[in-house]
């Protein structure tokens, strides 16, 4: 008991905000351990004793008083208590330190509908619920006529009290950030949950460093050195953690444009990460809306550089958009997309929109992977194969020759083998039509065909190799030293020319007695 009494003590002490208990924390705390109401009251005693208060109860949204009104509003009944409801639940969203500005009421009842006699009766409304109402210029003073324009309005966002936010308040928004960072190593799907403004608060200053090192900007590099469990490294992971879905709602409106989902995602995360390095919460933004601008940019540039086989210079893929979407428009609308309407629309040259069509032709891959692993050649119905860099080679070479064989023909010669051969378009050419081309008949053209290439198969003719000379048979013994070796013997004109050995007689066999 002891011990769940010291983790109590300290969850309360890390959630407490100027020393005040929030009183959900209690609420659950208390109904955690099934304390009565005596026993609530004797734990709030010793809970002052140690220097903690317990934060009163919320008041119900009390209904907004009836007066007088119009046959019309009177007809509004049902819809009255739906929007008292939702003006006082954003009351209290505004007001997390019990203050409100008559502004920030004026704009509630113009978000909610309120009738003119319901906003004015919004302030009381709002003071017996138990919520002050300051003046805007308690809280941004009114600027001096020398400073008016140098001062740029507040953002209208619950962040805008972090610029004034004291010392009490970041520990309060750095304990809820803690909790944060707790709660994600428990939740199985922490992506799904959105961060509070205090939560935002709580981890930039982590991020930082402390309170102190605000004015301080880190640098990415400073994040890989550091290891994954350093509580600034945390605080930038669970940045990019609960704000995935804006990257994946970011990335549906670039699909198509020539990267994969995967590519766009992930260079929409690595520029979040680089905005939550810069993200400082005392500029009174949300996150969601400062990281927007770099993850937008992080696109589109990724588009520009990688999203096709040609590269398109940035400044020109925004033209190809603004031409894309002039057609696209045009096209819903029924209207025709002609280079003169376009040019129009857009404020440019007709010239510029025949340009932007012809740059903005998206080109593909045959060897592009579809499916499960078929690439796009496979599916297109070639009946011709392209030739191969071999093919082209040899042919072009081919070429090169023929015309140099050509050029030492007479000018009428060369043109009757090239329409011959389809030299000229890829088309061979009958000898009427080379007739008719002359002026002569096809008999007289074929025999300029048969002169021509006659000569060609002479100049590629091999030469003739020489024979080789007689060479003398060597002299015998036998033969009278006068005599010539060189002409045969007369009968003697199928026998070798070789010298004569004389041959030993053969021995004499006895036949056997058993031949037949």
């Amino acid at each position: 008991m002891r011990e769940t009494m010291s983790q109590l003590l300290q969850r309360f002490q890390s959630s407490a905000v100027d020393g005040k208990v929030p009183w959900a924390e209690y609420e659950a705390a208390t109904s955690q351990l099934g304390l009565d109401e005596a026993a609530r009251q004797r734990f709030s005693a010793a809970l002052g004793q140690l220097g903690l208060q317990v934060s009163p109860a919320p008041r119900p949204a009390p209904a907004l008083v009836p007066h007088a009104r119009s046959d019309a509003e009177t007809t509004d009944g049902p819809h009255r208590a739906g929007r008292a409801e939702r003006v006082m639940g954003l009351v209290q969203r505004c007001s997390a330190d019990g203050r409100v500005t008559e502004e920030q009421l004026r704009r509630l009842a113009v978000l909610c509908g309120l009738t003119e006699g319901e906003a004015k009766e919004l302030p009381a409304v709002v003071r017996r619920a138990g919520i002050a109402i300051v003046q805007s210029d308690e809280h941004d003073p009114a600027p001096t006529d020398q400073n008016a324009d140098a001062i740029p309005p507040r953002p209208d966002s619950s962040l805008t009290r972090a610029m004034s936010w004291t010392e009490s308040d970041l520990d309060g928004a750095i304990a809820a950030a803690h909790r944060l960072l707790d709660e994600d190593t428990r939740n199985p799907r922490p992506q799904k949950r959105l961060l509070r403004a205090e939560e935002e608060v709580g981890l930039s200053v982590l991020l930082r460093g402390g309170v102190d090192q605000m004015d301080i900007e880190p640098e990415d590099e400073l994040f890989a050195q550091l290891p994954t469990h350093h509580i600034r490294r945390r605080a930038r992971d669970a940045f990019v953690l609960h704000n995935q879905g804006l990257v994946r709602d970011m990335v549906k409106k670039y699909l198509d444009q020539g990267l994969e989902q995967d590519d766009l995602e992930q260079h929409g995360f690595a520029k979040l990460m680089h905005a939550a390095c810069k993200f400082d919460a005392r500029k009174g933004f949300k996150f969601s809306t400062y990281a927007t601008h770099w993850v937008q940019q992080a696109l589109q540039r990724a588009i520009a550089d990688e999203g096709a086989v040609i590269r398109i210079p940035v400044h020109m893929h925004q033209t190809v958009r603004k031409v894309a979407a002039a057609e696209s428009r045009f096209r819903t609308e029924g209207r025709a997309t002609t280079a003169a309407a376009i040019a129009i629309a857009c404020g440019l040259e007709v010239t510029d929109v025949d340009k932007v069509r012809k740059i903005s032709r998206v080109t593909d891959s045959l060897d592009r992977v579809i499916g499960d692993g078929t690439h796009l050649g496979e599916l297109l119905g070639v009946s011709r194969p392209a030739p191969g860099p071999e093919d082209v080679l040899r042919h072009k070479m081919s070429r090169e020759c023929v015309d140099q064989l050509l050029a030492r023909r007479t000018e009428r010669e060369a043109d009757i083998v090239r329409r011959r051969l389809g030299l000229i378009d890829d088309e061979v050419q009958t000898l009427e039509d080379i007739g008719k081309e002359y002026g002569v008949t096809r008999e007289r053209i074929r025999q300029l065909e048969a002169r021509a290439f006659k000569r060609l198969r002479e100049e590629l003719a091999p030469p003739p190799s020489p024979e080789p000379p007689a060479t003398p048979a060597p002299a015998t013994e036998t033969e009278p030293a006068g005599a010539d070796s060189s002409l045969p013997a007369p009968g003697d004109d199928q026998r070798e020319d070789k010298p004569s050995v004389p041959t030993a007689p053969k021995p004499y066999v006895q036949p056997s007695l058993f031949t037949e």
